[in-house]
């Protein structure tokens, strides 16, 4: 295949990857905690003694980055949906060890712990469960990350401090099943208060533009549209060279 080809299959390629990413944004609109998405290209440029004494430049999909920005936070009215303002992520215990997430919508399990809605604990201060008694009532969580609950008699009494925790860099976080996240980074335990708040009641929305996305598919659209168009041209051109050739033959 002659250069322009393999230039034009390189660009077909990275606009289908980029489709897929855009296409995932979309069907995430409405996921609590969810962040957008966006690819991100390079020129790679093929060694000039390779390709007949002339450099080639091809497009490249090197990687994807994620949109860290604040979504918005909606309010749902329920004492165990906590919003995470600002910096920072829960810290969750799963089978396959240590998760973190942004989505805080908690329950409490049988044995009195809280958890995700996929039933993993989610830590406290020394990555410790937090515990209810079968009495409490009334949990409520401080802007902090403080966890009380009501006991009889009217007393408020600490069940926990929520693990809250940042990381130098977000975009090296690796995403799991379940809004979850992994890494291999060793997380600031020691968050400051300026750095977050959290709103009980409230859950953060998804970050994505659902218009923005849409327009962005259309733009890639065109272009596969019209990549696809030049080679169809380009393998047209070199048929009919093909066939004059072997005419003259």
């Amino acid at each position: 295949m002659e250069n322009a080809g393999l230039v034009a299959l390189s660009r077909q390629m990275s606009l289908f990857r980029q489709m897929d990413v855009i296409a995932n944004n979309i069907a995430n609109a409405n996921t609590n905690g969810y962040k957008a998405e966006n690819t991100m290209f390079a020129e790679f440029v093929k060694n000039s003694a390779e390709v007949g004494g002339e450099s080639v430049s091809f497009t490249r999909d090197v990687a994807t980055i994620r949109d860290t920005k604040q979504g918005d936070i909606k309010p749902t009215h329920r004492q165990l949906d906590v919003a995470l303002e600002g910096e920072g992520y829960f810290t969750v215990e799963t089978p396959l060890g240590i998760r973190y997430t942004r989505v805080g919508s908690f329950q409490i399990n049988q044995e009195g712990n809280l958890v995700t809605q996929q039933g993993y604990n989610v830590l406290g201060e020394g990555n410790s469960p937090i515990t209810f008694g079968e009495e409490d009532r009334d949990v409520t969580f401080g802007e902090n990350g403080l966890i009380k609950a009501r006991v009889p008699g009217g007393k408020e009494e600490q069940r926990g401090v929520l693990n809250i925790v940042k990381f130098d860099n977000p975009q090296e976080l690796k995403k799991a099943a379940n809004m979850l996240f992994t890494t291999e980074q060793v997380p600031s335990q020691a968050v400051m208060k300026e750095d977050f708040s959290l709103i009980q009641g409230m859950l953060e929305e998804s970050n994505v533009n659902p218009t923005q996305q849409l327009t962005q598919m259309i733009k890639v659209s065109r272009a596969v549209g019209s990549t696809s168009k030049f080679m169809n041209e380009l393998h047209d051109m070199q048929r009919k060279a093909i066939s004059i050739i072997s005419k003259q033959n």
